[in-house]
């Protein structure tokens, strides 16, 4: 499933009619097979697994053993797929900590910027509300809009001056919405996510379209909630004059202009490709959520029926009661 679901996911993600629902299908994508590989190494680490469920479960280790392993015994180099799991851990722990730290060195350098409250004509100060992100205005004539995340006020949109000076008013508040929708809805860590768990998992090769179609979803995401406020045109218009521009080394987190722009905008204009698919959601999402818990349920089976049975006699089982009579049931 981590190459297979991967590959057939990723072509089909534009085709999902919300990306907030293409963004879970992922997600259950990722959990499911993190689950199935932390539940099979474990597994495979039979004499660790053995140990954790009687320790964890009061359970007697010899029907542990029975219940996994049947009657054979299992070699104790089989103990080594645990290091498997804590290398891909490590990996994945790495790349989250390269990850945060360019995010906290990013934020420290936008903090220095200062807050511009520039006003759009017929429209209340963009600073103004008490969620509202800071507006700071980069002497940059590159037109660009992006967000730098954060808490409180460490947070901000960034628009360079170029920007500010080639949008129209309606296409600026577009923009600007745009970037307070990644901001609100966190989609910063959502593709930090999407980046360390194909980070773990580059070595067998799974999951790496993974970060490129959360990168891609986002985007869609904002794209539809400044759409839903200032018009789907409006949105669409602002994206090809940003992007019909030369890049900068200058910007820093999620762009107004960012991935899959071409998509975006043909996306934005034709309603069909918006049009949230109930039908799809309705099938995609509990399908995801059957998928990513059937590693674990599948795992756990065998052993539900021997937790506590450490306190039980040694030579029988539990009693079970019919009448009058008695009778000891051996599984």
């Amino acid at each position: 499933m981590g190459w297979l679901g991967d590959r057939l996911l990723a072509r089909v993600t534009s085709r999902i009619g919300s990306p907030t629902v293409a963004l879970w299908v992922w997600h259950g994508l990722a959990l499911t097979v993190l689950t199935a590989i932390g539940v099979g190494l474990a597994l495979t680490a039979h004499d660790v697994w053995e140990h954790s469920l009687s320790w964890l479960l009061h359970a007697d280790k010899s029907r542990v053993h029975a219940a996994y392993a049947g009657p054979q015994e299992v070699h104790t180099a089989w103990n080594l797929a645990l290091i498997v799991l804590l290398v891909l851990g490590a990996t994945g722990a790495g790349s989250a900590f390269t990850n945060l730290r360019r995010m906290r060195r990013a934020r420290a350098a936008h903090r220095l910027l200062s807050v511009d409250t520039f006003k759009v004509p017929n429209r209340t100060d963009m600073t103004a509300a008490p969620d509202a992100a800071p507006v700071a205005v980069v002497p940059e004539p590159t037109p660009m809009i992006y967000c730098v995340p954060g808490k409180g006020s460490a947070r901000r949109i960034v628009v360079t001056t170029g920007a500010r000076d080639l949008l129209s008013d309606d296409q600026l508040e577009a923009a600007l919405e745009h970037e307070r929708a990644h901001l609100t809805r966190s989609h910063h860590r959502t593709v930090l996510i999407a980046e360390v768990v194909a980070a773990a998992l580059r070595l067998p090769r799974m999951l790496q379209h993974y970060p490129q179609a959360v990168r891609l979803l986002v985007e869609l995401d904002a794209d539809d909630r400044a759409a839903r406020l200032h018009g789907a045109h409006t949105v669409a218009s602002a994206l090809l004059d940003i992007s019909s521009a030369a890049s900068s080394d200058l910007r820093v987190g999620l762009a107004m202009a960012g991935t899959g722009t071409t998509l975006r905008i043909r996306r934005l204009l034709d309603h069909r490709h918006r049009a949230p698919r109930r039908a799809v959601a309705a099938m995609l999402l509990p399908a995801a959520i059957v998928f990513a818990a059937a590693p674990a349920i599948a795992a756990a089976m065998p052993v539900i029926s021997l937790v506590g049975s450490a306190h039980w006699p040694d030579d029988e089982s539990p009693v079970v009661h019919t009448g009058s009579d008695d009778f000891t049931h051996h599984p």
